[in-house]
């Protein structure tokens, strides 16, 4: 019954912890969840993930992404041909109503280029996302959590 008790409790704890682990923002019909960077070096470059849902009744499109930690900050996407990863800069991307769009690793991510501090564990990288929605422009102030790495990205 104590084990039971003890199991009941730990899983409680667990629950309630969830919400201060991921971290959601939503802002003009665009949700964004748990923005998160790798570990990275002062002057080097950095990438950032997130989940992107289009809650609206129009397509949106991240048009821009800007951070006073890194000297640019830019949508990048990862492709394979033939075997080979490389990546490309895409200008922006459209989700449509009702979609999602994951920006993970081997995929899109934000690059951070120069870097103007180290990204360590636990750290935190300001952002601002900007979107437009027809003629009107969404900024969004979001915050990537700083992760340990957990596997390696393919460029």
């Amino acid at each position: 019954m104590r084990a039971i008790s003890k199991l009941i409790a730990a899983a409680l704890l667990a629950a309630l912890a969830l919400p201060a682990l991921a971290h959601d923002y939503t802002v003009g019909g665009v949700k964004i969840v748990h923005p998160w960077s790798r570990q990275a070096a002062k002057g080097g470059s950095g990438v950032g993930f997130a989940t992107f849902t289009n809650t609206g009744k129009d397509a949106v499109t991240l048009i821009a992404v800007k951070t006073p930690a890194a000297a640019s900050a830019s949508i990048h996407q990862t492709v394979e041909t033939a075997g080979v990863f490389s990546m490309r800069p895409v200008p922006s991307l459209a989700i449509a109503p009702g979609k999602t769009v994951t920006f993970a690793p081997g995929g899109y991510h934000v690059m951070f280029v120069g870097l103007k501090a180290a990204l360590p564990a636990g750290g935190k990288l300001p952002a601002t996302l900007t979107f437009r929605r027809g003629s009107q422009t969404i900024p969004v102030e979001v915050t990537f959590n700083v992760d340990a790495a957990k596997e390696e990205h393919k460029h």
